[in-house]
């Protein structure tokens, strides 16, 4: 897998690790405040910023949880579109280089019946490559 050098991501991935980490960081922080609280009323509060802080960390972790088996998914499709790409292309050619054979063959022979024959399915090999 190749390693980008772009600023732009970098700052990104920062920015993103960063945020991340103060909000694990209140997390910890509340939970804290919850357990060590001394009346009903500091609990409740503590309680409702918990569950806040608690569905964030959870988009956090699996945000970094799910980008990772992505990016692969995607490098590895790319590197399938372009061997497909490859392929295609040889295909291609092959197709060119038969259709023309066929037509050239064609010249050769003496019954017109096969000779048309030979002469369609050249020129429709030709129209395969070209597309």
């Amino acid at each position: 897998m190749e390693q980008s050098l772009d600023p732009i991501k970098w700052v990104k991935e920062i920015v993103a690790a960063v945020i991340a980490l103060v909000i694990v960081v209140a997390t910890v922080v509340v939970a804290y405040d919850c357990i060590d609280a001394t009346d009903v009323d500091q609990f409740d509060r503590s309680k409702e910023v918990l569950s806040a802080f608690l569905a964030l960390a959870g988009t956090v972790t699996g945000y970094y949880f799910g980008r990772v088996p992505a990016e692969r998914a995607a490098d590895a499709a790319r590197e399938e579109a372009k061997a497909s790409r490859t392929e295609s292309e040889g295909v291609r050619k092959e197709a060119m280089r038969v259709g023309q054979d066929l037509e050239d063959r064609e010249r050769s022979i003496t019954d017109p019946d096969v000779a048309k024959t030979l002469r369609d399915a050249g020129r429709k090999l030709k129209d395969i490559g070209k597309e």
